[in-house]
This record gives C-alpha cells, sequence and structure tokens, in this order.
C-alpha cells in the first residue's frame, strides 16, 4: 500500500543531508581560503593589513569551487548511510515510494544550485573586483615588502609581466630608498636588452611625467594599469643587442623609470569581469584569442553553477547502490564520478573553446549532460530494486 506525503521522512533526510553539506562546506571552504591566503602571503603580495579584508573575499569566491563539493559529500553521506543501515529499504517495505525519498536531495540541491549560479555570475566577479582594489591601492607597500626582502636575501626581484629583475645592496623602507641598484631587463626570449646601475634610487606610487617606461600597454586605459616609478640618483643606463650581446650604448643618463607592474596587453582579467560585461568582451573584443577565452568563460560560469544539481542527482543514487559499510566512504563512487568524468569534460571543453575548436555552448554542457545520463540510469536502477 503507497502511503501519502511522508513529511517526517522527508524532514529527517533533509536535516541528515543538511547537517553534512554545512559541515563540508565549512570545512572546504576553511582549507581553500587557507591555501590561497598562504600564497598571497609567501609571495608578499599583501601585507596583514590587508589580509583582514582580502579573507572575506576569497571566502565569497570559495563557494564557487566548495558549494559543489559540499553538496556531493552531504548527498553522498546521507542516503549512503541510509542505503546501509536499510532504512530506504524499510521505507519501499512500509510503502513509501522511492521518489520521495529523492525529494530532499533535489530541494538542496536545487538552492545550492541557486547559489551556486549567483555566486559564479555575479558575487564572486565583484569580490575579485574589490580585491584588486585593495591590493592596487596597497601596491608600493607589495613591491616594499618585497624589495626589502630582496635586499637582506640578497636575491633579485622578479617582476615577471615585465622581465625585469633588481638587484640592490641595500633598502631603507621608512623612505623608500634602495642602495647599489642594479636593474635588468629581458625580452621575449629572456635576452638582456638593458641594464640600469645607480648609487641609489627610491621609489614612488604612480608613473613620473616624462618617465621611460619599460612596457607600453597601449590597449588599456592607463587608469587600468599599476605603476612603481624608480626615481634613480646618478644612474645610467647601457643597452644590448639581443642577438650579438654587444652593447649599442653606454652610460645614458636617465632621471627615472616607470614600471608597469601591471598583466601582460595580452592577458585579461577575465575572471573579475561580471557576466554582462565578459559577454560583451566576447562580442567586441579586437583579438580573436580574447573572444574565445571570454565566451568560453560566459558558458563556462553557468554550467559550474549548475553543477551542484546535477552532483546531487548522481550522488543519492549511487549512495543508495553501492551501499558502502563506512558512512564516511560513501562519497568516494560520487567523488570519482566528478573526478574522472566531470571536471576532466569542463577542462577539456575550456582547452577546446579558448582555442576556437569548439563551441563553448556545446562543450561546456557536456559534463552536465554527462552526469544526467549517469544520473537516470541510477535512479532506474534504484526504483527497479
Amino acid at each position: 500500500m503507497r502511503t501519502g506525503f511522508p513529511r517526517t521522512i522527508i524532514k529527517y533526510i533533509t536535516g541528515q543531508m543538511t547537517r553534512a553539506f554545512l559541515m563540508t562546506l565549512s570545512i572546504v571552504t576553511v582549507l581553500w581560503v587557507f591555501v590561497f591566503t598562504l600564497q598571497l602571503v609567501r609571495h608578499r603580495i599583501i601585507g596583514p593589513k590587508q589580509l583582514l579584508f582580502v579573507i572575506p573575499l576569497l571566502t565569497v569566491v570559495s563557494l564557487s569551487y566548495t558549494l559543489p563539493i559540499a553538496v556531493l559529500f552531504g548527498v553522498s553521506v546521507a542516503y549512503g548511510r541510509m542505503s546501509t543501515e536499510n532504512e530506504i529499504r524499510a521505507m519501499a517495505w512500509n510503502g513509501v515510494h522511492l521518489g520521495w525519498a529523492m525529494l530532499p536531495a533535489a530541494g538542496v540541491a536545487l538552492v545550492a544550485t541557486a547559489l551556486s549560479l549567483y555566486v559564479n555570475t555575479y558575487v564572486a566577479p565583484a569580490a575579485l573586483r574589490t580585491r584588486d582594489r585593495v591590493v592596487a591601492v596597497h601596491v608600493i607597500d607589495a613591491v616594499d615588502r618585497n624589495l626589502l626582502h630582496a635586499a637582506r636575501s640578497q636575491e633579485p626581484l622578479e617582476l615577471d609581466s615585465v622581465r625585469t629583475s633588481v638587484y640592490l645592496k641595500g633598502y631603507d623602507r621608512p623612505t623608500h630608498t634602495m642602495k647599489g641598484v642594479t636593474i635588468i631587463v629581458a625580452d621575449d626570449k629572456w635576452h638582456s636588452t638593458r641594464r640600469i646601475d645607480a648609487d641609489s634610487a627610491r621609489i614612488v606610487d604612480g608613473k613620473v611625467p616624462g618617465a621611460l617606461e619599460f612596457r607600453p600597454d597601449a590597449d588599456r586605459p592607463e587608469s587600468k594599469r599599476q605603476f612603481v616609478t624608480f626615481v634613480f640618483a646618478n644612474g645610467y643606463i647601457t643597452r644590448f643587442n639581443p642577438e650579438s650581446k654587444m652593447a649599442l650604448r653606454d652610460r645614458a643618463v636617465i632621471p627615472s623609470v616607470a614600471i608597469d607592474i601591471s598583466e601582460d596587453v595580452d592577458r585579461v582579467d577575465f575572471k573579475s569581469l561580471s557576466l554582462g560585461k565578459l559577454a560583451e568582451f566576447a562580442r567586441t573584443a579586437h583579438k580573436q584569442s580574447q573572444r574565445n577565452k571570454a565566451g568560453t568563460l560566459v558558458y563556462q560560469r553557468i554550467a559550474l553553477g549548475l553543477s551542484p544539481l546535477f552532483f546531487a542527482l548522481v550522488a543519492a543514487p549511487m549512495a543508495m547502490v553501492a551501499r558502502w559499510k563506512h558512512t564516511l566512504t560513501a562519497f568516494l563512487p560520487s567523488l570519482c564520478m566528478a573526478v574522472v568524468v566531470y571536471y576532466p569534460l569542463v577542462m577539456w571543453a575550456k582547452v577546446q573553446g579558448e582555442a576556437g575548436s569548439l563551441d563553448p555552448l556545446y562543450g561546456m554542457f557536456a559534463g552536465n549532460a554527462v552526469m544526467l545520463v549517469i544520473s537516470v540510469v541510477l535512479i532506474l536502477v534504484v526504483l527497479r530494486r
């Protein structure tokens, strides 16, 4: 005999699943934020004061990656435990259709999917823009810390975006003054093209009028670029021919050098663009490569935002079928499905879409489509049992 709406059972399953979901989301988010915060601190990009502003922003950004995993773990553990303890089978024996047992997973998945879509399309890009502004405001502090480390360790400061190495013998942090400065600039093949030597130099934020730029960035508005300027005392420049290594001009005195530490001209921070601006960039960018990359990211955000729903649809029936003895290992089959099937398809579609050899509209949703097919097969297996 079939029963009506099993309110108590649905409430029980939802509670079990929600607790596992929230616990997993908290743990994975803390680990994700810790790892990326450690990278920022290790590379001396931000200081302790800026860290207080950046950590909440990183927490928001991490939800794009941690929400799907939390849904997968929560659903797998809840349904795996119920299946192992024969609670699912008892529900069927008592006339409760297994469709009702799947309803809580669908409800939690829909809520998580709505939140994931909102985070991926609006919240995370806004948080990344705010993080960039925090870093940009304190850009001279970041360079200041790196110069102090270079002086103490006698290791060069590498500015990879402009292929520049800064060597110095000493650094006075209060006055931002360097002693015994040598700056070497390389070309795309890392052949030295110029060398600047000076007894001392000080750094200032921004671009000094008339300063010599290491790397022009004409395609980007100057308001979007980040400069630090080295103002030299008794400095001279030596230019080299990168092919013959012969000096072309020696001891040309220069008053100051502005170093652009922003991204390369061919690289745009797509991750910080809103979905609307990203779609507009995909239509109007001058370079085909940038149009491909922006268009791919548009569909990638939507596809990843929908992933919690498909993860839940796979995890619930797979946990019922697997019936692992240990509750904490119930998520392993679903996790393998995500790692072996879903994310490799996403990465493949991303590479092909950016190369222009695959329409991202189809490629990015291939992983979701495969997960949907697998979930349908598993649900049919569970219902037949």
